[in-house]
């Protein structure tokens, strides 16, 4: 494929640069070109992997002209791991691109000046160590480590600059393990809290209670505490399953190992604190706390007064939160249904006045069920994928509610990704 150099203007969702073609081939004069690991007022040269009608997808060649705001990154895998796509930029500028990432697809959404006014700055991150769990994939042959970008192809990983101590301390043992695990194992996460690493491996394939022995054996010399699992199902193990996780203050809430819960536990906290204060409850308010988990929000919102029906498809999790409810005194005041969000909202009490609905749906977003949520006086929506947010916020929109205020927070720093709030009422 041909080379083209390329005037960087714009870092799109995902992270590559945008620019147009200055240089190359006269058909390519012009076209809009996708770059990574570039930084906004760079020009690159790139080799051009894709060609589509309208852009073209690029492998960098040379920065030609470096910003000021380039640095070195300090991950001796980063282009190669695709964990990370931002460590060449400094902090602020990541800060900066990702507003710019944010504004840009609300713009594709149609907001209004006034609604765009709503867009507070990003809430920052510390910029590494902040991560207290990772997923390492293990390959065929035994590497350990994280896919490379766009395949699956592990790279091996001794350390990870954005992950916390804990996890590094226990990443430097982790490739011992090959031996043990070479063709047995898929997958191993390794989980945080302030009493230490806790690990669960995943089984490749069906194990013999000879090989289960011996995984957990050699495990024993990596980690503390280790879980072994096929699927669902566990097969042996030893140690803690479960973590204690900081919410506010003193308060901590218990999640199961490998259920959902938040990488960056300083963020998360500023973030809880922002969802209870913008709920602007009273004592005795009834709130719909939908995809709790583990109470991430459900437990400070009750802890405030408020009456809380927290809904879980995971039977896993709403037995979590329900423990959690208990631990903090206000199991009289949650109220645990392990049910679908769908199913929730199709059998749900028409006649109960809802104060607020606060929603934390997965990755593809709410869809269709943004439409069923004009019930509740005041609405909280909470989403780590940007395209799904823009699209949630605009159907909300169109179905009468009004932006308060749209809250980023940098939940994954270094990376292209962000954890958005947005806070809406009702007209």
């Amino acid at each position: 494929m041909e080379s083209v150099k390329v005037n960087i203007r714009e870092i799109a969702s995902g992270g590559a640069g945008v620019g147009e073609v200055i240089e190359g081939e006269q058909e390519l004069l012009g076209i809009t070109a996708f770059v990574p690991y570039t930084i906004r007022g760079e020009q690159v040269s790139a080799k051009v992997l894709e060609k589509k009608e309208r852009f073209v997808r690029t492998e960098l060649e040379e920065v030609e002209a470096s910003s000021a705001k380039r640095v070195d990154p300090p991950c001796s895998v980063y282009g190669r791991c695709g964990g990370c796509e931002l460590q060449h930029m400094n902090y602020q500028e990541q800060l900066d691109a990702k507003q710019s990432m944010i504004l840009g697809a609300l713009r594709t959404r149609r907001l209004t000046e006034s609604e765009f006014s709503k867009v507070s700055p990003i809430e920052p991150s510390n910029p590494f160590s902040y991560r207290r769990r990772v997923n390492l994939h293990v390959s065929h042959d035994g590497k350990i480590g994280f896919y490379r970008s766009k395949s699956r192809v592990v790279v091996p990983i001794s350390r990870c600059e954005i992950s916390n101590n804990a996890i590094n301390e226990v990443l430097e043992s982790c490739q011992n393990l090959a031996p043990a695990i070479s063709g047995k194992i898929s997958s191993i996460i390794l989980e945080s809290d302030r009493e230490g690493v806790v690990a669960q491996l995943k089984a490749r394939v069906e194990l013999s209670k000879t090989e289960i022995e011996s995984i957990l054996k050699a495990s024993k010399h990596c980690f503390s505490d280790a879980t072994l699992i096929s699927a669902t199902k566990e097969l042996g193990g030893y140690g803690r399953k479960i973590l204690e996780l900081p919410l506010s203050g003193t308060s901590r809430i218990g999640v199961p190992l490998g259920g959902f819960s938040q990488v960056n536990t300083e963020v998360n906290q500023k973030m809880v604190d922002f969802v209870v204060r913008s709920s602007n409850l009273k004592k005795g308010d009834r709130v719909h706390d939908l995809y709790s988990g583990a109470g991430n929000f459900s437990i400070p919102l009750a802890k405030v007064g408020a009456n809380l029906v927290a809904v879980e498809c995971s039977e896993q999790l709403t037995s979590f939160c329900a423990r959690n409810a208990e631990k903090h005194g206000v199991s009289d005041r949650v109220e645990v249904v392990d049910q679908s969000v769908e199913k929730f909202l199709k059998k749900r009490n028409e006649k109960e006045e809802v104060e607020l609905v606060v929603v934390d749906p997965p990755r593809s977003g709410l869809n269709l069920i943004a439409k069923e949520l004009s019930y509740a006086k005041r609405l909280i929506l909470i989403s780590c994928q940007l395209v799904s947010f823009a699209r949630d916020l605009r159907i909300l929109l169109d179905e009468g509610w009004e932006l308060e205020e749209v809250k980023p927070f940098d939940m994954f720093a270094q990376t292209s990704h962000i954890e958005i709030v947005g806070v809406l009422s009702s007209r």
